[in-house]
């Protein structure tokens, strides 16, 4: 009997060891997360001595953006706050920031690029792939856009049904090779229900609709008119079957028929 009493009493202490001692380590677990790191970021050794920013081009800028003191330390810098700021610029698409122990800060920017020009009355813009507005400076990309409506750079960006159809247009555009039948330097897609295609030849109208059935038969429109030497003023795909104005023709007409 006082066998078992003593064996239940040594559990009891043995459990109540355990609980301190899980006690103690969360204790000690708290400590080291939150006062450990202030007290360590507080040694010389981790204040930032060196930004390195890619493209290298970008370093003085960003260096001017953040303003960090001469004593910030690398451990207690808010990466968040560093990555809102860059990304509020924009001509900045993204970036990655990484801290390289123990003082350097190292950050690696995604520069938007310029996609399609936009035009809209007097006013001309370029804009990137998801759709954010760039300052036109006196160079035009390939294509040139109007039917999209600008807003200002930096706050607004264009409709992403837009967007979302002039990328489908690109792909198909590009996938037929269309570019080595008709280049296409002006696109309209000021109609909802219809697309123009400019180019110096004449203009190919589409629904923004089966756009990959489209572009293969206008691929065969195309290389149809170049191998019969056909000089036409417009190609209308909006229907079943594509009809073709010859140049100074009062009708219409299909390939084949002329």
């Amino acid at each position: 009997m006082r066998i078992k009493l003593r064996e239940q009493r040594h559990r009891r202490v043995m459990r109540g060891i355990r609980v301190v001692t899980l006690i103690l380590l969360l204790i000690l677990a708290i400590v080291a997360r939150f006062y450990v790191p202030k007290v360590v970021a507080g040694f010389p050794v981790f204040r930032i001595q060196k930004i390195m920013v890619e493209p290298s081009g970008y370093e003085t800028f960003i260096r001017q953006l953040l303003s960090l003191p001469l004593d910030e330390s690398l451990l207690s810098l808010d990466m968040k706050k560093v990555y809102s700021s860059i990304c509020d610029i924009y001509f900045i698409e993204d970036c990655i920031i990484r801290k390289d122990l123990p003082s350097t800060l190292r950050i690696v920017l995604t520069i938007r690029k310029p996609w399609v020009t936009l035009r809209s009355g007097t006013r001309t813009m370029l804009m990137d792939r998801k759709g954010s507005f760039l300052p036109f400076e006196g160079v035009s990309t390939s294509w040139t856009v109007e039917g999209i409506p600008i807003g200002d750079v930096g706050k607004d960006k264009a409709d992403s049904e837009a967007v979302a159809v002039l990328s489908e247009i690109e792909k198909w555009y590009n996938y037929y090779r269309i570019a080595t039948l008709f280049p296409v330097r002006l696109l309209s897609l000021a109609d909802s229900d219809s697309i123009e295609l400019r180019g110096e030849e004449g203009v190919v109208y589409l629904y923004p609709e089966e756009l990959n059935h489209k572009f293969s038969q206008l691929k065969a429109v195309l290389t149809a008119c170049q191998e019969e030497s056909l000089s036409w003023e417009y190609i209308d795909m909006r229907f079943s079957q594509p009809y073709v104005k010859k140049k100074g023709s009062n009708g219409r007409t299909t390939i084949g028929d002329h």
